[in-house]
This record gives C-alpha cells, sequence and structure tokens, in this order.
C-alpha cells in the first residue's frame, strides 16, 4: 500500500539468465520453492502498468561479476571484481542481454485507482 504521491523501490531476482536458473535449481537450499517458481521476468515487471502510471527501470545489476565469486575470499577479488564491473558496464547495456542480469532496481509510482 501506498500513501498518495508514494512510491515502491522494488530491488528484485531476474528469471531471464538460463545458467542462473540452473544454479537456483541446483541450490535449493538457498531459497523457498515459490521463490524458484515466482522470481521475476520483464512481463511481469511491466505488467505493473495496469496498477501504477510509471515503471521504471533504474538498473541492472551482476552478470560477469558472478564470475568474481569464487574468488571473494582471495587477494585477487577486488582486481577481478573490478575488472567485471567494468564488462558489466558494457553488457548491460545491450538490450539483448541486460534482461540476463542476476538483480533489478525498478520503480513504481503513480498508483492508478484500484478498479472493481
Amino acid at each position: 500500500m501506498l500513501k498518495p504521491g508514494g512510491q515502491a523501490i522494488c530491488v528484485e531476482a531476474l528469471g531471464h539468465n538460463l545458467f542462473i536458473n540452473y544454479y537456483r535449481r541446483k541450490t535449493p537450499g538457498l531459497r523457498t520453492a515459490w521463490e524458484v517458481d515466482h522470481i521475476l521476468k520483464k512481463p511481469k515487471i511491466f505488467g505493473a502498468q495496469r496498477y501504477f502510471q510509471e515503471v521504471k527501470i533504474l538498473g541492472l545489476y551482476y552478470l560477469s561479476t558472478l564470475a568474481a565469486v569464487p574468488f571473494r575470499r582471495t587477494s585477487a577479488f577486488p582486481v577481478i571484481l573490478g575488472a567485471l564491473e567494468t564488462i558489466d558496464a558494457v553488457l548491460l547495456k545491450l538490450p539483448f542481454i541486460k534482461w540476463w542480469a542476476w538483480q533489478i532496481v525498478f520503480v513504481l509510482a503513480k498508483p492508478l485507482p484500484l478498479r472493481n
């Protein structure tokens, strides 16, 4: 529920990347079955336009940077992560690739009047 003029800022996992979805299926203890079955995809996000005048994508995050995870406890991690963040800055601007990101941040604003 939002007050008049309120906004919902959403940080959600995305469900388009086949490799990430494989990882989710292979690590069931990290999330509930409901969560795996209800990870957002583009149609659901933009389907919110039925309820909000504005659906704004603020950013898509974490694609190649996920490859840094195995190195997180090493001294090389900052260098590896920095390089992969540079790659993500390019990849996540490409329309045919950006929806493969791990996470999305979006805003829902200007709620429409409720319909019966």
